[in-house]
């Protein structure tokens, strides 16, 4: 529900903003390079966070993993595998099991 709202928020002040732009008599050029640049850093900052939340989730797994097997809970290999697998490719090193 956050994330709906958050986008619901975001339609409104960009509707918003280009209501104030259009109000303002500003050119169509600068309102297009404006939107380029936003566009521009939200696309970087995607870039940036994504690898490296995937990176901190994917060790979080693997210590959750060896937690649960002190205390005696049975964990699939796979799923210790698959953890193992994404972490060693979002730091740039190769997984165990590959040549």
């Amino acid at each position: 529900m956050g994330r709906l709202l958050g986008a619901v928020a975001a339609v409104v002040a960009a509707a918003a903003a280009l209501v104030l732009v259009y109000v303002a008599g500003a050119p169509p050029a600068v309102v297009f390079a404006v939107a380029a640049g936003v566009l521009s850093l939200l696309w970087l900052l995607l870039l940036l966070t994504l690898p490296w939340n995937l990176y901190f989730r994917a060790h979080a797994v693997l210590a959750e993993i060896a937690v649960s097997r002190e205390k005696g809970i049975q964990v699939p290999a796979a799923r210790d595998a698959e953890a193992a697998r994404i972490a060693a490719r979002c730091s740039g090193r190769r997984s165990r099991g590959t040549s």
